[in-house]
């Protein structure tokens, strides 16, 4: 098809969706854990054989088509949401606080809130908890991994050193200077890593 970027995400069923109530009802019925597993891999293999490189965990593309938008994410940069559903985040917890804003998901309470304040966004700022823990969550989807001295610099805290070298001798991390990230096997425990590597 000449595509040269894949984002391949698997479906997350959120509670109070119509799939979620179609799986209340026993109507479909998600694939066990063995089965996505299975899928991922071949999802792997057949990417890499086209020549979609994995830069992210559901994101592949070919040499030079990887997205520099979503880095910003990924990265813990500063972007700015504007428009229905959208969020943002500015600062750092070692610049006086990161400011997390977002907007009102349907567009008729974005106008009325617009109207209203003046701003579709609300704002809070994270606590350097928060921060630390999204930005290993996210930092650790890139294929160039989470730099430890980036997020102590940011935060003042860092991932779990116990848990860092207990995945590491388990082969699912790997440290490479001062960055952390997943092996093609830890990719397949991500959240359940990321999470316990959060203080």
């Amino acid at each position: 098809m000449g595509v040269s970027h894949l984002s391949l995400y698997q479906l997350t069923i959120e509670p109070g969706t119509a799939f979620a109530r179609r799986v209340e009802r026993g109507e479909i019925k998600p694939p066990g854990d063995e089965l996505g597993e299975r899928l991922y891999r071949m999802t792997q293999w057949l990417c890499r054989k086209a020549g979609f490189l994995p830069y992210e965990i559901s994101n592949h593309a070919r040499p030079g088509a990887a997205s520099r938008h979503n880095r910003l994410y990924w990265e813990g940069a500063d972007w700015i949401g504007i428009g229905p559903g959208a969020h943002g985040r500015i600062g750092s917890h070692a610049k006086g606080g990161r400011l997390a804003t977002d907007t009102a998901l349907r567009p008729a309470d974005y106008i009325r809130r617009v109207s209203e304040t003046g701003t579709g966004s609300r704002s809070d700022t994270l606590s350097a908890l928060d921060e630390v823990r999204e930005r290993i969550l996210m930092g650790l989807r890139i294929d160039t991994g989470l730099d430890l001295e980036k997020l102590e610099q940011a935060t003042g805290l860092t991932a779990g050193q116990d848990e860092t070298a207990r995945y590491k001798a388990q082969g699912w991390l790997t440290k490479e200077g001062p960055r952390l990230r997943f092996t093609e096997e830890g990719r397949l425990l991500a959240d359940g890593l990321a999470s316990a590597l959060c203080p």
